[in-house]
């Protein structure tokens, strides 16, 4: 997740005509350095799921890139809308098929029927919820900055939480990392608008 940033810089300046400056350049590196202070460490490695892991943020940004280009005009209701309309029918149905070619249940046999608000609440509240405030942002932000601000922010948040409710004391290299995080954040946060040297693709509704 936290490549994004990375991703989301070169590729609008290659799709969507934004300027590479130097200061998008070294703030998306500080990013990426805190980063990496904050999460790397012994541990065992997974080539094929690290690559794996790599390639999941370029579809999240491809997918921005086709709103931002082709569906310029649609609002963020409707673009969220298709996002989980489509994607619960077509994930529910997959779900529903697997569940009989394994013969196992739908729903696991831990999860009760009382639990179903609940799960509904997430999906609404945590997806559909910040899918919404997303569309919103990029449409009046650029999409570098908008991702660089969101996305090393998830690391600041989980620390601050992680500490507030479960007691964790995060390392002093976590400290560091998330200190640089905190110094790119800031930095997109201050920078100007991009210009796009572009025409978007105009589209209908």
């Amino acid at each position: 997740l936290q490549m994004e940033p990375a991703y989301s810089l070169l590729l609008a300046w290659a799709v969507l005509g934004h300027r590479l400056t130097l200061r998008r350049v070294l703030s998306a590196a500080v990013l990426l350095a805190g980063i990496t202070c904050a999460v790397t460490g012994p541990s065992k490695r997974d080539p094929l799921g690290i690559a794996m892991l790599l390639l999941t943020p370029m579809a999240w940004q491809l997918s921005h890139l086709i709103v931002l280009r082709r569906l310029r005009d649609a609002t963020p209701e409707l673009l969220t809308g298709a996002r989980y309309a489509w994607g619960g029918i077509w994930l529910g149905l997959g779900a529903w098929l697997y569940a009989l070619a394994a013969d196992h249940p739908l729903l696991p046999a831990s999860l009760s029927a009382a639990q179903l608000p609940a799960l509904a609440l997430q999906g609404v509240v945590l997806a559909y919820g910040g899918t919404m405030l997303w569309y919103q942002a990029i449409a009046r932000l650029d999409l570098a900055r908008a991702t660089a601000i969101v996305v090393p922010s998830i690391p600041l948040l989980s620390l601050a939480t992680a500490f507030a409710i479960v007691g964790e004391v995060p390392s002093a290299r976590q400290l560091l990392g998330l200190g640089l995080v905190a110094l790119g954040v800031l930095s997109f946060v201050r920078a100007p608008h991009a210009v796009e040297t572009r025409e978007r693709v105009p589209t209908q509704t």
